[in-house]
C-alpha cells in the first residue's frame, strides 16, 4: 500500500504574516502539477486571567508539522510556541519542527557575571522538553547556542539576502563596519564577499541597553559605511556608532540588521541619528504605525528623551509631544514657611485649614492622594485606591474648593493659600502675586503631555507632516512657551527662551524632579472604582 507523507505548516500569533509569505514562496517553488501548500488552521483560546490554550482545528496525525513563531516579545510568544509543540505531539504528529525566525533570550548565552541564568540554554531545554524534533532559526546572537540542543539545528544567515542587495546598490568606496567586537566575524564575512575593508567599533556599556562610549578602528574617512548586526533593540549602539563614524569622516552610514526589535526609543534615536538608511528583515513584525511616516517630520531630534517612550505609546509610534507640564504644590509664603513644605501630606497642615484647593479633575486629585500614601498615580489596586480616598476624605475639612478652571484667580486673590496647580497656571499666578511659590513634593509630581497624532485614513497627511514639522522648529516652540506659559520638550527651544522663562524652574523642568514624576495613563476598569470614590468624596460621604 502506498502512503503519502504529509507536511503541515502552522503559525502562532506572532508570525502569521511571516508564515503567509513562507507559504507563498513555497508554492512559487512547487513543481508544476503539484498540489498547493496551505497554512494550517489553528486557534488560541484566551482566558480572562491571561492564560491561553493553543489547539489545532484539523488532524496532524502522522504529519511532519512545521510551527512558525518568532519569540518576540519573548515570554508570551515562547510559551505559545511550547504549548503548540506539545499540542502537536499529543495529536500524534510524526515530527514537530519549530521554525523560529527570531530566537528570543539568545543574548543570555553565557554567565558574564556571578549568579545569573543562561537563558538561551534554558529555552533550549524547554523546547526539547516540549517535544520538538528540529529547530530552524536565523542569525542567532551567538553561534554556540546551536550546541545547547541535542537535536538538529538549521541555522541560516540573513547575509544571503543582504549581500546580494548591497551589491545591487553599487555603493562606491564601500566599507563594512561591526558595531562592536562581537560582530567582527559577521562583518568580516560581509566584507570578504563584497571585497571591501572592515571597520570595527569598540563599545563599553554602563548597563544593559545603555552604551557609555564607542571608538572606531579602521579606515573611515571618505568611506560609505554599512554597519551590519544581528539585531537592533533600542538602537543605542547602532546610532552612537553611526555618529562616531560620521565624525571620523565617513561620507555616509547605513545599517542592515536581521532582527528589527526596535524597542523603547529606537525609532526616535534612528530618526535623530546620522544614519541615511536602515535595512531589516521581517523575522519580527515592524511595530511602527504605517499611517505615520516620522521620516517626513523634521526636528524630532530636538525632543527631550524624557518626553518620549511614555507608557501610553512605547517607542512613540503613534504620537509626538509638543508641550508638557506638571501638577505640583502652589503655596502662599505669608501662610507658612515654605522651606518646611516637602510633601503632598503637608496639605493637611493646620495653617491651611479651610484654604486648600484641590483639582476638580478626578485623576489629578486622586493622584495626589495616591502619592501621599506612597503609591503610583496609576494604581489599579482596590486597597491602594481606597487608601487614597480615605486620605483625601480626611483632608476634606481643609478644602475650600475643587476647581480646575479658575485656579490662578483663587491663588492670586488669596482665597486659597495652598493646593494643586498646573505649572503654567502657577507661573502666571506667581507673576501676579509674588508671595506664591511652586513646590515639587518629595514623593514626585504628576506629569502630563500634549501630543500630536495623525488619524488613520487622514486625507491631508502631507499637510499634517508639514504642520508638525513647523511646530518642532525651535523658534516656534519658543513662541508656544511664551503664549501658553507651559514647558516645552524641545531642548533647542529652551536655549533661546527669554530670560523670564529660561530662568524659571516652573517652566524649565528640573531633570531630577522629572525623573521622579509619573505620567497619567489609562487605568482600565479601575476607573469605575475611582469614579465611585470620587462621587463619595465630593458628596462628603
Amino acid at each position: 500500500m502506498n502512503t503519502v507523507h504529509k507536511m503541515e505548516l502552522f503559525a502562532c500569533r506572532a508570525s502569521k504574516d511571516f508564515a503567509a509569505k513562507v507559504v507563498d514562496e513555497l508554492n512559487r517553488l512547487q513543481p508544476e502539477g503539484e498540489g498547493q501548500i496551505h497554512l494550517g488552521n489553528s486557534e488560541v483560546t484566551v482566558f480572562s486571567d491571561g492564560e491561553f490554550q493553543p489547539s489545532f482545528t484539523e488532524s496532524v496525525r502522522g504529519a511532519t508539522v512545521f510551527i512558525l513563531q518568532s519569540t518576540f516579545p519573548p515570554a508570551e510568544n515562547l510559551m505559545e510556541l511550547l504549548l503548540t509543540i506539545d499540542a502537536a505531539k499529543r495529536a500524534s504528529a510524526y515530527k514537530v519542527i519549530a521554525v523560529m525566525p527570531y530566537f528570543g533570550w539568545a543574548r543570555q548565552d553565557r554567565k558574564d557575571k556571578p549568579r545569573v541564568s543562561i537563558g538561551a540554554k534554558l529555552v533550549a531545554n524547554l523546547l526539547c522538553a516540549a517535544g520538538v524534533d528540529r529547530i530552524m532559526t536565523c542569525d542567532l546572537h551567538a553561534d554556540q547556542i546551536q550546541g545547547f540542543f541535542d537535536i538538529p539545528v538549521d541555522h541560516i544567515y540573513a547575509s544571503k539576502v543582504f549581500i546580494p542587495y548591497l551589491k545591487s546598490l553599487k555603493i562606491k568606496d564601500l566599507a563594512i563596519a561591526a558595531p562592536d567586537m562581537g560582530g567582527a566575524k559577521r562583518a568580516n564575512a560581509y566584507a570578504k564577499d563584497l571585497a571591501c575593508p572592515v571597520i570595527i567599533c569598540h563599545k563599553s556599556r554602563e548597563r544593559a541597553n545603555v552604551v557609555a562610549s564607542i571608538t572606531a578602528i579602521g579606515e573611515v574617512e571618505g568611506k560609505n559605511v554599512v554597519i551590519v548586526d544581528d539585531m537592533i533593540d533600542t538602537a543605542g549602539t547602532l546610532t552612537k556608532a553611526a555618529d562616531i563614524l560620521m565624525e571620523k569622516g565617513a561620507k555616509s552610514v547605513r545599517a542592515c540588521a536581521t532582527h528589527a526589535i526596535l524597542s523603547g526609543p529606537a525609532y526616535d534615536r534612528i530618526n535623530a541619528s546620522k544614519l541615511s538608511e536602515v535595512y531589516v528583515t521581517d523575522t519580527i513584525p515592524l511595530t511602527s504605525n504605517p499611517d505615520v511616516d516620522k521620516s517626513k517630520i523634521k526636528g524630532l531630534g530636538n525632543l527631550d528623551p524624557a518626553s518620549l517612550n511614555q507608557p501610553f505609546d512605547k517607542g512613540n509610534a503613534l504620537t509626538i509631544p509638543y508641550m508638557w507640564g506638571t501638577v505640583g504644590l502652589l503655596v502662599n509664603k505669608k501662610a507658612v514657611d515654605v522651606s518646611t513644605i516637602k510633601s503632598w501630606k503637608d496639605l493637611a497642615r493646620p495653617e491651611f485649614k479651610g484654604r486648600v484647593l484641590l483639582s476638580d479633575d478626578l485623576r489629578d486629585t486622586f493622584g495626589v492622594g495616591l502619592k501621599a500614601c506612597g503609591y503610583s498615580i496609576n494604581s489599579t489596586n482596590p486597597d491602594e485606591i481606597k487608601a487614597a480616598y480615605e486620605w483625601l476624605k480626611a483632608l476634606k475639612p481643609s478644602v475650600r474648593v475643587f476647581d480646575v478652571t479658575a485656579t490662578k484667580q483663587a491663588f492670586i486673590s488669596e482665597e486659597v493659600v495652598a493646593g494643586l496647580a498646573w505649572n503654567g497656571d502657577a507661573f502666571i499666578a506667581m507673576q501676579e502675586n509674588p508671595d506664591l511659590e511652586f513646590i515639587v513634593p518629595e514623593e514626585g509630581m504628576l506629569i502630563w503631555l500634549d501630543n500630536f497624532a495623525i488619524p488613520a485614513g487622514a486625507e491631508h497627511k502631507e499637510n499634517a507632516y508639514k504642520f508638525i514639522s513647523y511646530l518642532m522648529r525651535p523658534e516656534v516652540a519658543k513662541l508656544c512657551v511664551e503664549e501658553f506659559n507651559y514647558s516645552t520638550p524641545n531642548k533647542a527651544a529652551e536655549k533661546i527662551l527669554e530670560p523670564e522663562y529660561a530662568e524659571s524652574k516652573v517652566i524649565v523642568l528640573d531633570p531630577e524632579e522629572l525623573a521622579k514624576g509619573e505620567v497619567t495613563v489609562n487605568v482600565g476598569k479601575a476607573r469605575e472604582l475611582y469614579e465611585k470614590y470620587w462621587e463619595q468624596l465630593k458628596a462628603g460621604d
